[in-house]
């Protein structure tokens, strides 16, 4: 079994191809975001107040690099809403800023780590269903901020160690939080649980750093020594185990994101900040997981996709995923083994069909076309 699951690795990492340095003109680079195909990053640069928001185009080959906003502290984590951009610093300082304005001003919002008893750090922050969402590094929790009143935040866990980075699927928040003397541990949460308590989802993820969701996937880059890029599979039973997909990445990476089949990681290191760029056919339409007893079809699909499950086991449920691991759409089944799903009213782009039977369940990536 382990030599199986070390030639999985091995096959899935030889299909990761590396492009070193697709953009070197920057400093100190950390939180993106992307917007079709802008990528806007922060730039914490190498001292006070000379940190940067800025934007490249990543469908050039050889992007140029554009300035939306200087003079900042350490900006460190990036969310975009529509035109609002949104700024969190190093020190938990909070700011929006109009895209759509030619030389904008950003506006601050509060101090996230006002309420802190200690000094802490805030380094990532996401964005889901109308919230922010982002780990006090020292403080020990998790919080979240509403945009319908972003001068306010209510606490989501609390009594933590070090969370660091957090992601979405469906009503499920996962954070990482690195445990003194065991490493780096993934947690999940159901953030419609008055208490929600947390779930340990991976024990061991070694340096993990930030960590992205694609369909019911968590990706994570391990920085220090460890220099990988793993995937766990939120489906499994927990505690799960994770899955190296890539060896070798800089051991200064801290921040990235993943669209279609490429990974943007951003290396924070002074000289020699960077944004690096993998592509891989590890998210490709091709890579299910338990393929054995289901079919789906048509495959890329433009209107409807029928899930068929063989020898008559019924289907309970079908969940559509984005890539952004945000359920798009659900329906239940419960009396047959084939359902059909209606995606006319998605945008075209992957998606991750989660289908549930009496006893299994099974993901299968779609092309919407």
């Amino acid at each position: 079994m382990k030599k199986l699951l070390l030639l999985t690795a091995l096959l899935f990492a030889i299909t990761i191809q590396a492009q070193a340095d697709y953009f070197t003109d920057c400093t100190r680079p950390a939180g993106m975001v992307l917007d079709g195909n802008i990528l806007y990053f922060a730039d914490s640069g190498d001292g006070s107040n000379n940190g940067k928001i800025s934007k490249i185009d990543i469908s050039q080959v050889t992007p140029t690099r554009v300035d939306i906003v200087t003079g900042l502290e350490y900006p460190r984590a990036l969310a975009l809403q529509g035109t609002d951009l949104y700024l969190l610093t190093l020190s938990g300082a909070l700011y929006t800023i109009d895209l759509t304005q030619t030389n904008p001003t950003p506006v601050f919002l509060q101090n996230v780590t006002a309420n802190s008893t200690i000094n802490t750090r805030t380094t990532y922050m996401t964005l889901h269903n109308g919230f922010l969402y982002t780990a006090l590094l020292d403080g020990g929790k998790v919080i979240r901020i509403p945009l319908t009143n972003p001068t306010t935040s209510e606490d989501m866990v609390t009594g933590l160690q070090f969370p660091h980075a957090t992601a979405h699927i469906g009503d499920d928040l996962y954070f990482t939080d690195f445990i003194s003397g065991n490493g780096t541990r993934l947690f999940k949460i159901n953030i419609t649980d008055t208490n929600p308590t947390p779930v340990i989802v991976e024990n061991t993820l070694a340096f993990g750093n930030d960590i992205f969701a694609v369909g019911t996937d968590i990706y994570t880059i391990h920085g220090g020594s460890a220099q990988r890029i793993t995937k766990t599979d939120t489906t499994a039973s927990l505690p799960t185990f994770e899955e190296t997909v890539y060896t070798g990445i800089d051991a200064n990476s801290v921040n990235f994101l993943i669209t279609g089949n490429d990974f943007y990681i951003s290396t924070f290191q002074t000289p020699g900040g960077r944004i690096q760029k993998y592509t891989t056919t590890v998210l490709g339409v091709s890579d299910d997981k338990l393929t054995t007893g289901i079919a789906v079809y048509p495959n890329p699909v433009t209107t409807e996709v029928t899930v068929s499950l063989e020898n008559d086991e019924l289907i309970k449920e079908v969940s559509v995923f984005n890539a952004l691991g945000m359920k798009v759409k659900e329906i239940q089944v419960n009396t047959t083994s084939k359902a059909t799903v209606d995606v006319s009213n998605l945008s075209k782009g992957i998606y991750f069909l989660n289908v549930k039977s009496e006893s299994k369940t099974f993901t299968k990536k779609i092309m919407k076309h």
